[in-house]
């Protein structure tokens, strides 16, 4: 509701009698506390009195349903006669009062249908890498990390837009939170609550995949690259084995005669 500081003071002061001053700042001191029953009981009383700022605020109450049901018809009905009446903050909450009903669909949105969407990490374009059984050679491992890298940063911005986001009623547009009610302010926070808990659960639930993933792809080129060397370590030695079984043949065979004649008898 926009109520102003200022529109209680003139309204003291302009006030026929001290007893109507009083009673309009205690009508504007339950509002304040939403206190709105009484609020209403006051400053109704006031208003059908003649009082032109109590006439503005009841319009008001009518207007965004605080203790009252909403009426715009009612809430028109007492704007008019302040702004008849000569009050000068009556145009203005003449125009909220059309705003609000101009842009009831954007409140009762926010309230209750909002799904955050804008926000979604599909809408970040994030493609998770694909991870081959093992990597074998440098070059494919290069890739696959730089994938990894990648979808990292893209997931990081997906993130800080959350983040951003945060607390919940943040990214309800200015010009339409003036014309919303408290308990619609509440329910929508709610509703932008839920959504992005949401949207953090499931974003969690991706990247724990993607991880999860990625760590069984390490393990797993790990694991070939450990086999290939012990294979490589094992073909080394075996050959080194036969070499080694070579050499001693040759030697074998220089230190073996292989013929010339007999001693010489006498």
């Amino acid at each position: 509701m926009q109520i102003k500081v200022l529109c209680a003071a003139l309204a003291l002061l302009g006030a026929a009698s001290v007893a109507s001053a009083d009673d309009l700042a205690d009508g504007i001191k339950a509002w304040e506390t939403q206190d709105y029953a009484r609020a209403h009981q006051l400053l109704g009383k006031l208003a059908q009195a003649g009082n032109s700022d109590a006439q503005v605020l009841v319009g008001e109450m009518y207007a965004f349903g605080e203790g009252v049901a909403e009426d715009p018809a009612q809430a028109e009905q007492w704007l008019n006669k302040a702004k008849a009446a000569g009050n000068k903050d009556a145009p203005k909450s003449l125009l909220v009062l059309q705003q609000r009903q101009s842009r009831k669909a954007e409140i009762e949105f926010y309230r209750t249908a909002y799904t955050g969407d804008e926000l979604a990490y599909g809408k970040h374009g994030c493609a998770a890498p694909q991870f081959p059984e093992v990597a074998k050679d440098p070059e494919e491992t290069k890739a696959v990390q730089a994938k990894m890298a990648e979808w990292s940063e893209c997931f990081k911005r997906f993130g800080q837009g959350l983040a951003a986001a945060l607390p919940a009623g943040k990214l309800i547009p200015a010009t339409l939170v003036p014309l919303m009610n408290q308990a619609e302010l509440k329910q929508a926070r709610a509703t932008m609550d839920k959504a992005y808990a949401k949207m953090i659960g499931e974003g969690e639930q991706t990247k724990q995949q993607v991880i999860a993933a990625h760590n069984a792809w390490v393990e797993r080129t790990e694991a070939w690259a450990k086999l290939v060397t012990q294979k490589s370590q094992e073909d080394v030695a075996k050959n080194m084995r036969a070499n080694e079984k070579a050499a001693e043949r040759v030697r074998s065979a220089a230190r073996t005669p292989t013929g010339g004649s007999g001693p010489t008898r006498r």
